[in-house]
């Protein structure tokens, strides 16, 4: 493989939770894979059960799929870019993995230099391409927040607006239904006004008359 097809593969192994090589890998519904322990954690942490990458909803959290070809080919990529030389009699050190400096290295030959030193660059390698993910990783979640709180806002705003027109609305209806109740109201009172003149102009009539009948009983 090329170094750049293998840069590929390495990154397509790698777990977007931990930044590192799968570790007992499990494959979500929406087909993205983490390590099993870094997607429970994750779960643990936010208390939301979604995919980190593309933030759908996992539906059985409890019923996670084991992706055994993703652990066979991470174990042999993890298990290549593992030196086997001891370079140190105290610890097993290895080009990778320098050992204490108290301890006594081993006379190294050019070619045990030469894999220390490469073995040196891609651990460098593998970490900037972690910090490269990871400032990835932030700004993508940085920009999606923002995304959301604008969004917030704007229906917010609309709540505000839509609270705004109905209480405009609201008022409206009350100062018509007052205007209409006092506009009723007069006129009731209007025509029990014109019943009680009519009322009272038949009584005084009725008390004209008893008072001429009672006279002419009078005279007689």
């Amino acid at each position: 493989l090329s170094s750049s097809m293998a840069s590929a593969l390495e990154d397509a192994l790698v777990c977007a939770v931990c930044l590192d090589l799968f570790q007992e890998p499990v494959s979500l519904p929406c087909g993205h894979s983490f390590c099993q322990a870094c997607i429970r954690r994750h779960w643990n942490s936010s208390g939301d059960c979604r995919c980190p990458q593309c933030r759908r909803a996992i539906p059985d959290p409890l019923a996670l799929r084991r992706n055994l070809s993703l652990a066979e080919v991470a174990e042999q990529l993890r298990a290549r870019a593992r030196p086997s030389v001891p370079l140190c009699d105290a610890c097993p050190a290895t080009p990778a993995r320098p050992c204490h400096p108290d301890h006594h290295m081993h006379s190294l030959s050019l070619e045990q230099v030469q894999e220390a030193l490469k073995a040196t660059k891609e651990g460098i390698l593998e970490r900037q391409r972690g910090i490269e993910r990871l400032d990835a990783a932030t700004e993508s979640l940085r920009a999606s927040l923002a995304q959301e709180r604008m969004e917030c806002e704007q229906t917010l705003a609309q709540l505000a607006e839509s609270l705004a027109q109905l209480s405009g609305q609201a008022a409206e209806l009350f100062r018509r239904a007052e205007e209409e109740s006092v506009s009723r109201s007069a006129e009731i009172r209007q025509h029990l006004e014109r019943e009680l003149s009519e009322l009272r102009k038949r009584e005084n009539s009725w008390s004209q008359l008893a008072l001429r009948e009672s006279t002419g009983e009078e005279a007689l």
